[in-house]
């Protein structure tokens, strides 16, 4: 059954069913319930492909990471996959593979796909490629790690405490030579910096670049 024919059987616009699926309270409670009721009767689907090239959206969720073989990036993805679930969204994964041409492919493809958002986790795609697509519209949102794109929202953790708290839980152990083993320094999550032992029996760490 399609839209048209569930309208014809309804005696009621198709605007009127399309606000009753998407926006119910836009229509009235005894018209809605009966757009509802006949939706389960009849078995309607709505024709998502349709809906997404009048939306310009597919209630998709994009998410690129850097390695899905990686547990933590993983756990990720299942943590967005059932958090879009519950508000009935999908999730294309896309895997960059550490690669920057990894990333600007996958950007390209959820473009093409018409995403409703996406996630990325940064690995050192153009950034004029992610201004092209901000643009658009598209929400973006930069997951532990940054970089650089203007006004976009970032979550990430914070590494320079944490790496404060593991130099200062080691100099009150005893030890005076330390040494930190970071990530590629063009992510922001590998830049970090080394720290000068004081002889202060309450150190304070001085950050020395790397």
């Amino acid at each position: 059954m399609t839209l048209f024919d569930l309208a014809q059987e309804l005696n009621v616009s198709i605007s009127t069913i399309s606000r009753a699926l998407s926006r119910p309270e836009m229509v009235a409670p005894v018209t809605r319930e009966k757009v509802l009721a006949a939706v389960k009767q009849f078995g309607f689907q709505p024709n998502e492909i349709a809906r997404s090239l009048r939306t310009r959206r597919t209630k998709t969720i994009g998410i690129i990471v850097p390695d899905i073989t990686n547990w933590f990036f993983g756990a990720i993805v299942k943590a967005v996959g059932e958090v879009a679930k519950s508000n009935g969204y999908s999730v294309l994964v896309c895997n960059a593979d550490e690669d920057r041409a990894g990333e600007e492919h996958a950007l390209n493809l959820l473009r093409e796909r018409k995403a409703s958002g996406i996630i990325n986790c940064p690995v050192g795609a153009s950034l004029k490629l992610w201004r092209e697509l901000k643009k658009t519209g598209i929400p973006v949102v930069e997951l532990d790690r940054a970089s650089g794109l203007e006004k976009v929202d970032v979550v990430v953790l914070d590494n320079e405490k944490a790496a404060h708290l593991a130099a200062t839980h080691l100099i009150r152990l005893g030890h005076h030579r330390i040494a930190t083993i970071a990530g590629p320094q063009h992510l922001s999550n590998g830049r970090g910096a080394t720290f000068r032992v004081s002889e202060d029996p309450s150190p304070k760490l001085d950050p020395v670049a790397t």
